[in-house]
């Protein structure tokens, strides 16, 4: 009886451990690739495209956002697309010491 209490807890255990890391990277990546947009938007601002000056503070803002939570976030998946995020934030000056520990 012991011995199945404690392969049930284990499984649960297991189980909840797995469901936490796949939200995660679901949450990560939802972040992620709107950060992606966000910067995107702020690169063409900077080749002169021309937005409203409230869409360029609303662009900026949110890109400035999504990567401090790229960043900050305990769990950060670095992968290409996040190295990618980072870099353009740094040539754009947003934030200087954007690279994550990988």
């Amino acid at each position: 009886m012991k011995k199945i209490f404690i392969s049930f807890l284990a499984g649960v255990v297991l189980t909840a451990f797995l469901a936490y890391l796949s939200i995660a990277k679901l949450i990560f990546s939802s972040v992620q690739e709107q950060a992606y947009i966000h910067i995107n938007v702020l690169a063409l601002m900077e080749k002169g495209y021309n937005l409203t000056i409230e869409d360029q503070r609303l662009s900026a803002n949110y890109g400035i956002e999504h990567v401090q939570t790229l960043i900050s976030d305990p769990f950060v998946f670095c992968d290409d697309l996040t190295l990618k995020i980072i870099e353009k934030a740094r040539k754009l000056k947003l934030k200087q010491n954007l690279m994550p520990d990988c």
